[in-house]
């Protein structure tokens, strides 16, 4: 897919780094995101389009979730939306609580 690389927006680029391929509307957007916006309701070319989107969110999903666990070192969950979120949160909450008991605070002068 090496016309994905010839977006210049920055956004698009840190998207693409982050293994997040949006569709070709997404990347170019105004009157190239306004035609794939009409053709997702065309047979068949519709359904690709829906499809490329969702699994471009899916991939979002992941970067965010592996951007929260890559400091804990906590594997990244498989499941997406709701599921996922909660159980980011889920691990995320465990390694707080693990080390919470061993957090001294002690005032300075």
């Amino acid at each position: 897919m090496g016309f994905l690389r010839v977006s210049t927006n920055k956004n698009v680029k840190v998207l693409l780094e982050e293994g997040i391929t949006p569709t070709p509307g997404q990347i170019m957007g105004g009157t190239a995101q306004r035609i794939e916006d009409k053709l997702t309701s065309v047979l068949i070319v519709g359904d690709a389009i829906t499809s490329a989107r969702r699994r471009a969110v899916e991939d979002l999903n992941r970067a965010a979730y592996h951007q929260a666990l890559d400091p804990i070192e906590k594997n990244i969950p498989n499941e997406v939306g709701r599921e996922g979120v909660d159980t980011v949160s889920r691990q995320l909450s465990d390694a707080c609580n693990k080390l919470l008991p061993n957090l001294k605070f002690r005032a300075d002068s």
